[in-house]
């Protein structure tokens, strides 16, 4: 299993495609970086002090103005989150307190380059014909299919995670040269580590997911069509025609599980459903089992021609 396991990383790390979407994806970071340095523009003392009263000004109305009976969690918690923050009241600048919410932004872009991965790195076997030697090699082939989907499982978190963490990086340093750290204290780093895990993780299950696909399909294009299908035009279709569908959607789950919050879907005029992560959590775990079941199933009993 170790020697199988080595192969799989090598074929992993010298997949063409991937070492150019790694570079891409760090060479679009550090530019993303420098452009959101250059279009910040650094507050002053004056303009600090001016933002902060404003949004000390904006909590007190709200405390004031809000019973809190359809508040979730506290009052206080709320104001002081979506009307108390001085960033939201200075002129365009980059905020570092504001990481986590970048980071989730790019979230679907990581989900895509390891969903463009999954499927490349299985289907590659079957478009080059070498699966026949692969099979002579390692005859079983639930063991072969199981350490390849766990290479590429590790292999798009650790990308995901690099890129992550490069980006983060280069934006806290154009944030404290040219914008505002103002805010960031331990509760800030908290948040970002947790999202930064969830974005590797997100990018880890789409992954596996086109991954498995191309083992039904076997080639990269058809497992990307598939899953784009069903993400945009089916789950959309599902959204509008049988809205009390939506809880089980992946995209809506997905949505949750980034955000690490609770989203409340809108059935009727008096009808709705909640989505927890904990809920989204399981919701995606099981798409990910059952695309995997299907992939495994295929590599059993299909032809290698």
């Amino acid at each position: 299993m170790r020697r199988l396991l080595s192969s799989e990383f090598l074929r992993f790390r010298s997949r063409r495609l991937i070492v150019v979407l790694l570079g891409a994806s760090l060479g679009g970071s550090g530019l993303g970086a420098v452009i959101a340095a250059w279009q910040s523009t650094p507050p002053t003392e004056a303009v600090l002090a001016a933002a902060q009263a404003e949004a000390d000004e904006q909590f007190r109305l709200c405390m004031n103005d809000f019973s809190g009976e359809d508040v979730e969690g506290s009052l206080e918690a709320f104001c002081r989150e979506n009307v108390g923050n001085a960033t939201s009241y200075m002129p365009s600048h980059l905020a570092l307190v504001e990481l986590p919410q970048i980071l989730e932004g790019i979230s679907s872009l990581t989900s895509i380059l390891g969903l463009v991965i999954g499927a490349s790195f299985v289907a590659a076997s079957w478009q080059t014909g070498t699966i026949s030697t692969i099979f002579t090699w390692e005859p079983r082939r639930l063991r072969w299919f199981a350490s390849r989907i766990l290479v590429l499982l590790i292999g798009v978190f650790v990308m995901a995670a690099l890129i992550v963490a490069f980006l983060s990086g280069g934006l806290a340093l154009a944030a404290m040269l040219r914008g505002s750290t103002a805010g960031v204290d331990g509760a800030w780093g908290a948040d970002v580590l947790s999202t930064w895990l969830r974005v590797a993780l997100a990018a880890s299950v789409s992954g596996v997911i086109g991954g498995a696909v191309a083992a039904v399909g076997r080639h990269t294009s058809a497992a990307l069509g598939v899953v784009f299908v069903w993400t945009a035009v089916i789950e959309g279709l599902v959204r509008g025609l049988r809205p009390w569908w939506t809880p089980w959607l992946l995209g809506d789950n997905l949505v949750s599980f980034l955000g690490w919050q609770r989203m409340e879907v809108q059935f009727g005029p008096f009808e709705s459903y909640t989505i927890t992560p904990g809920r989204a959590v399981f919701v995606i775990i099981g798409y990910a089992t059952l695309t995997l079941a299907l992939g495994f199933t295929f590599v059993r009993v299909r032809d290698v021609q």
